[in-house]
């Protein structure tokens, strides 16, 4: 079964777009009009602090999300190293397959809000890492000062040695 099966007659025919390699397709905090099927490339998943979170191809949705949780963007959607090329789905066609569909809907809603929370969890490592490499980075210059200083000690006991 295909999106375009899926649609009412009348709207079989869904606008395609195209973006260029790195192009914004949506940014975070962006209502949300349209999902967006692949057809052509790839699409680069940010997180709102810039942690990429996942590539998706050809005949891979995105923008749902916000769709079916009637929220605005959480993530940010960037054309892959190729460019992206998508058809829209428009929001009144995800609502009606919620409407014939209720039980569907619902385990959809729950898998967005799951996959939401490990955007987040994902977000929340990344920072965790961050503050670990920069206490490594640190204490690698103290460990090189503190060798410098011992070393410099070290020197000092040898020659306050007498030597007979």
């Amino acid at each position: 079964m295909s999106v375009m099966s899926d649609l009412p007659s009348e709207k079989k025919i869904l606008d395609l777009k195209h973006w260029s390699p790195g192009q914004l397709i949506y940014d975070y905090d962006t209502p949300s009009f349209h999902a967006f099927l692949i057809v052509k490339g790839s699409v680069d998943i940010y997180s709102r602090k810039g942690l990429k979170l996942n590539t998706l191809y050809e005949k891979e949705i995105f923008g749902e999300s916000s769709l079916l949780l009637n929220k605005k963007r959480s993530v940010a959607a960037k054309a892959g190293e190729n460019g992206a090329s998508a058809h829209l789905i428009p929001k009144a066609h995800i609502t009606s397959l919620q409407e014939e569909a209720p039980l569907l809907a619902a385990i959809l809603r729950k898998v967005q809000l799951r996959l939401e929370d490990s955007n987040n969890q994902s977000v929340e490592l990344a920072k965790q890492i961050e503050v670990i490499l920069n206490l490594v980075k640190t204490q690698k210059e103290t460990n090189k000062t503190v060798e410098q200083k011992l070393e410099q000690m070290k020197l000092n006991i040898q020659g306050s040695f007498r030597s007979d």
